[in-house]
């Protein structure tokens, strides 16, 4: 379910909000304790992300805080794919 690209010295990786238990991101909503709780929402500051480079170190992985802004309504804008243009010209030739 997730993706990555290596490029230039660069990871970035891709994952899916249901992975990190995230049910809700537009309100920051994430899964509660599963066992103390069930599956109840809480509202997240800030989730600690880490990463380490070396496989086999016993080195400690130094977390950063992250969070990000909250929304109503996800920034769109529309358009019309270019097969539009195709089927506008095909049905218009029909009867």
């Amino acid at each position: 379910m997730s993706d990555f690209i290596y490029k230039d010295g660069k990871l970035e990786i891709k994952i899916p909000w249901q992975l990190l238990n995230v049910m809700n991101p537009a309100k920051r909503d994430i899964m509660d304790n599963l066992y103390k709780s069930g599956i109840k929402k809480k509202t997240a500051g800030a989730m600690s992300i880490g990463a380490q480079a070396e496989s086999g170190s016993q080195a400690t992985v130094q977390m950063q805080p992250f969070t990000w802004e909250t929304w109503d309504l996800p920034l769109y804008h529309e358009r019309l794919k270019p097969s539009y243009y195709i089927l506008k010209d095909a049905f218009s030739k029909l009867n």
